[in-house]
Parts: structure tokens; sequence; C-alpha cells
């Protein structure tokens, strides 16, 4: 497990700690806004922030996720994609580490062997990719949450309280910066319209598959034979690989070629 665009230098645990708050400054500070700031600006401000936080020796993947206008977590920026398919399983489950720290408005740490039925879907779906711990912390501002930075643990240590401590000003830190220059707000509906985009084609990558192995073909056969199907009815794509993994529609509705 390694985060994207991240190259680990193996530094000791207690330099590392030492050198992680100029670290995550350099990190946070440099993506601070000089000028006025487009929708996506937010978003690169959140992989900057993750990715000075798995260089830290502690966490080896996290992820930040901010509420919308409907107070609904909504994924901004990940590590890497295994850690994009966790925070997918916590946001469909509703129930994790995230959704705790922002309801109470404080950190959340866990180390899942402790409690394995907590959290049970998430819980799997982390120590399948060989996270030992979470730390689950609140962006706040002024009293109100505005989202929340996870970070995952290989082990086998717990995380120490110096590095605790520097995780958790800088999460602060992050999120006065996204309030104070108005980043939260304007791009809110952008992270709404990726989120449904990655919704939308976890989708059809299930029809996909389901419609594959129902028809003892490759994915890419599957594909075709979904996207003809849609055309010859003027039905969205979507919307048939929608209804077939909700199970309304048949499979065998969907003639596959070989």
């Amino acid at each position: 497990m390694s985060a994207v665009g991240v190259q680990r230098q193996g530094p000791s645990k207690d330099e590392g700690t030492d050198n992680a708050g100029a670290l995550l400054a350099a990190h946070v500070i440099s993506a601070m806004p000089d000028r006025a700031y487009r929708d996506g600006d937010l978003l690169r401000l959140a992989r900057r922030m993750i990715a000075a936080y798995v260089e830290m020796p502690a966490f080896e993947g996290g992820a930040v996720l901010l509420r919308d206008d409907a107070g609904r977590l909504q994924l901004a920026g990940s590590s890497d994609h295994q850690v994009t398919s966790i925070e997918q399983t916590q946001l469909r489950a509703r129930s994790g580490p995230a959704p705790e720290a922002v309801a109470q408005g404080a950190p959340v740490s866990i180390w899942l062997s402790d409690n394995p039925g907590r959290w049970r879907m998430f819980t799997a779906a982390a120590r399948e990719a060989g996270y030992r711990g979470v730390e689950a912390l609140p962006l706040r501002v002024g009293g109100r949450t505005i989202g929340v930075v996870d970070l995952y643990l290989p082990g086998p240590d717990r995380l120490a309280a110096p590095a605790r401590r520097v995780a958790v000003s800088f999460a602060q830190l992050g999120a006065t910066i996204l309030w104070q220059h108005g980043l939260w707000g304007k791009a809110t509906a952008r992270i709404e319209q990726l989120q449904t985009a990655l919704d939308v084609r976890v989708v059809l990558e299930q029809a996909k598959g389901m419609l594959a192995r129902h028809a003892s073909v490759d994915v890419g056969t599957a594909f075709e034979a979904l996207r003809s199907f849609a055309r010859q009815r003027n039905l969205l794509l979507d919307e048939v690989a929608a209804s077939l993994v909700a199970g309304s529609r048949s499979l065998d509705d969907v003639p596959v070629g070989r």
C-alpha cells in the first residue's frame, strides 16, 4: 500500500515525528490560495493535505471527506484507489469512524482488531486492505464541522501522542484554510458531481461483471451488450446498469453475442 506520488524516505520514528510539523506546514501552506480559486482547487488542496499526512511514518493512507449542502459526507480526495474503495464502503453504509467523528465533533480513534464487530462493513474493508488502525479527525471551524480526515495506520504500533497532536493541529489548519478562502462553499457542488459520477461508474462496473458471469463472456463483451441494449430501447446506460444491479431487470433480458 502506498500513496500515489509519495516517496517515503524512511526516517526513524522520532525523526519522522519531529519533521512531521514542518513537512505538513510546507504542504498545506503551499496550497493556500493567493488568488481566486477555481472549483477544482479545493480538491487539489485535499490531495496536498493527504500527501502530507502519509509522509508521516505512522500513516500509510488517508482521505478527506467534506459535507455537502445537505450535510452528507462526500469524498474530496484520497491517497490511493484502495483507500477510495474503503471510503466508498463507509459512505454507502453511512457507518464508520468518519460519520461518528462528524456527529461527535471530536476525533475518533480505533484499533480494528479490538472491535471487529464495530462498523462491520468498513472494518472488514480496512482490515482486508491490510490496515490495523484508523484516526478520524473532524475539520472544524468556529464550532462547525465541515468535514473529516481519515488516516490509516498499518501498524504494528498504535499512534503515539506527539504524532496525534501534529495530525489534529493540521486538520484544524486545513479546515481554517478551506473556510477562510470560501473553498468549502464553492466546491460542494463540484464534489457532489464527482461523487455522482463515481457512483454511476461503480454501478456500471457491477452490472458488467454480473452480466459477464451470467453469460460466460469477458467484461468487454458484456459492456457492448449493455450499451447496445440501452441504445435500442432509448434508455440511459446507467439506468440499465442500475436496474440489473437492483434486480428489477433480469440479466436474461440483455442479449449477449459471443
